[in-house]
């Protein structure tokens, strides 16, 4: 636990670094010297990993006897409070046992998506999904602002390589307006909007799926209510 009320939860396997001292720095205002008590932790991945990957979870307003009934419930399949469906370059997708939700963070378009409702999509994206009495709650977001489309050409060298010679508080496009994109999600299964909206729509039904667009920009969600098309 830190001294926030924040309890972290590392499930066993992987290397924990932390660091307590009393750091020295400076101002940012008047550059007079300054100091405090800081703590860091880390996952400790090992030089070059190979097919790495780690997980860890942050309860919220915690104590001790909150993180041990936290840690004895992980032990068990059947009770634990979220399941790690997937981790790796792709995704990572966890499903919440209290609140029903499966949460993914999509870091690649992908037409082959093997977890809940969520069959494809074309952008990097965070989605989270609910299954409601009614339906479907869902909630998603292009989570890039969009100051520029393509690539900034002074930060690639010839050959195309990362070269990041400059910051994002020196570039240009920094005080640009967000742009809107448009997010294509297919969904398992034939879904309706339970109400119009201007920023979403269903495009397509095929071979038992649903075609949604939503339009993300500012890199805030876009939430809406979804129903079985031929529910009765």
């Amino acid at each position: 636990m830190d001294n926030k009320q924040n309890g972290y939860y590392v499930p066993a396997g992987q290397r924990i670094g932390v660091h307590k001292l009393r750091q020295q720095s400076k101002h940012q205002r008047n550059g007079q010297n300054t100091h405090g008590n800081f703590a860091t932790a880390w996952l400790d991945h090992g030089t070059a990993p190979q097919g790495g990957k780690y997980e860890y979870a942050i309860l919220i307003g915690a104590d001790p006897a909150r993180m041990q009934k936290f840690t004895a419930l992980m032990e068990y399949e059947e009770q634990a409070p979220y399941k790690v469906l997937q981790q790796d370059r792709n995704a990572h997708i966890v499903q919440d046992r209290e609140t029903g939700i499966t949460a993914y963070a999509l870091f690649e378009a992908n037409e082959a998506i093997q977890h809940g409702v969520v069959a494809a999509v074309d952008t990097p994206s965070m989605v989270m999904i609910r299954d409601t009495n009614e339906g479907l709650l869902l909630s998603a977001v292009d989570p890039d602002l969009r100051f520029y489309e393509g690539i900034d050409e002074e930060q690639y060298d010839q050959e195309g390589n990362f070269i990041g010679r400059f910051g994002p508080y020196d570039r240009p496009w920094r005080e640009n307006e967000s742009q809107k994109h448009t997010i294509t999600l297919t969904l398992v299964g034939e879904w309706v909007l339970e109400k119009p909206g201007d920023a979403y729509r269903i495009t397509a039904y095929k071979q038992g799926q649903t075609v949604l667009e939503i339009d993300s920009k500012d890199a805030m969600p876009v939430e809406l209510q979804l129903l079985l098309k031929n529910a009765n």
